[in-house]
């Protein structure tokens, strides 16, 4: 009988701080989070005037929200993309998927336009496209502030980018 209350009582405590300590993922919010990345250069295609080029590249990373919690943290990204410089001014475009530690992805679309060849900090803009799991349907666009460093090696790019993105999941269905 002692054995029997014992474990009703380790039991209901175990239910009882489950249910007070689980938190369910916000509907909607803004996140800041910070993106460090490296990458390849699949293809660069020189074109006929001086400065223009095109490049087909891939880039993974981790991503950390910068107050250490919310759907962006604790990411790792993939993307694949394009960018296209004519007589020294460019735009880029790509689409990433982003894996949360239990896998359930985030979808998102970057675009950066007037861009310079000189070293700085270039501005883009996010628009998330969907996700799996519990970011089924999310939706959202935010800014992107990014820094290409030296690259480490030929052929490569890294680089750090800092986001900041207003995000909304669908509501749940009863």
């Amino acid at each position: 009988m002692r054995k029997i209350l014992f474990f009703s009582v380790v039991f209901s405590l175990f239910v009882i701080l489950g249910v007070a300590t689980a938190e369910e993922m916000a509907m909607e919010g803004t996140s800041a989070s910070t993106h460090g990345y490296s990458g390849t250069v699949h293809a660069f295609v020189p074109m006929a005037d001086k400065g223009s080029f095109m490049t087909l590249w891939e880039m993974m990373g981790a991503i950390t929200e910068d107050d250490g919690e919310g759907p962006f943290h604790n990411l790792s990204s993939r993307g694949i993309g394009i960018t296209v410089f004519e007589k020294g001014t460019g735009s880029s475009k790509g689409y990433y998927a982003m894996t949360a530690p239990d896998g359930d992805k985030i979808f998102m679309e970057f675009e950066a336009i007037n861009l310079s060849l000189k070293p700085g900090i270039k501005k883009g803009t996010l628009r998330i496209i969907g996700g799996s799991g519990k970011f089924a349907g999310m939706e959202g666009t935010g800014e992107s502030s990014f820094y290409n460093l030296r690259p480490a090696k030929e052929g490569t790019f890294q680089g750090i980018d800092h986001a900041t993105l207003s995000w909304k999941l669908p509501a749940k269905k009863k």
